[in-house]
């Protein structure tokens, strides 16, 4: 035996020993506490992404009912335009003294080949051009925005040389008082649903269409 295994064995003490195996002990306990603890840390993250999906799939659900529920008030809107306003419109105006012929829907006015104003419901005859803005609630920022449209329009038909005047219309299935009020104040129609139809609202005193 060498010198220094023999001196190695000389303090290697009863005690040392037992010290030894306690600091092992020591070592195995404080890895078994972090191993559960990273055990208990994993399972909450595990429980973590388990409602983080819960959350995603109950979002995706508010999404599609939100969809459905735009899609929805579209349909309403499209119908009521196609079905009672724009069905019916000529003949309202028609009894004002228009003698209005064609109805279209959609109606684009280009300019320098790209669309320069859109047009819900256009009533026309060989003397009149009616752009009539349909909204399921008519406001006030939607008449300004027509009215802009409709200024629009007047630059469209004179490119093409276009002599007919151009007289405008809103629609609304829901019309507040100040809406209206302020669409006639600025010279323009408002038509408003009524029961299962849509009528012309009556005009106030001293009321003029506005031409452009």
């Amino acid at each position: 035996m060498s010198d220094t295994a023999i001196e190695y064995e000389r303090g290697l003490t009863f005690e040392k020993v037992w010290l030894m195996f306690q600091e092992t002990d020591r070592l195995i306990r404080e890895l078994r506490e972090e191993s559960k603890e990273t055990d208990r840390r994993m399972q909450e993250t595990d429980h973590l992404i388990r409602e983080l999906r819960e959350e995603s799939k109950e979002t995706d659900r508010l999404i599609k009912e939100l969809s459905k529920n735009v899609g929805g008030v579209n349909n309403t809107l499209g119908s009521w335009a196609e079905e009672t306003v724009a069905a019916n419109l000529s003949k309202k105006f028609n009894a004002l003294g228009y003698n209005l012929t064609e109805t279209a829907r959609n109606k684009l006015f280009t300019k320098d080949g790209q669309t320069f104003a859109e047009v819900d419901i256009l009533l026309e005859n060989g003397k009149y051009i009616m752009p009539v803005e349909v909204k399921a609630t008519l406001t006030v920022e939607d008449i300004d925005g027509h009215l802009k449209r409709l200024g629009r329009v007047r630059e469209c038909l004179d490119l093409r040389g276009e002599k007919r005047r151009v007289i405008g219309a809103v629609a609304g299935m829901i019309t507040s008082r100040e809406a209206l009020r302020y669409a006639q104040d600025n010279g323009l129609y408002v038509v408003m649903q009524s029961g299962d139809s849509a009528e012309i609202a009556p005009a106030p005193e001293g009321f003029t269409p506005r031409v452009w």
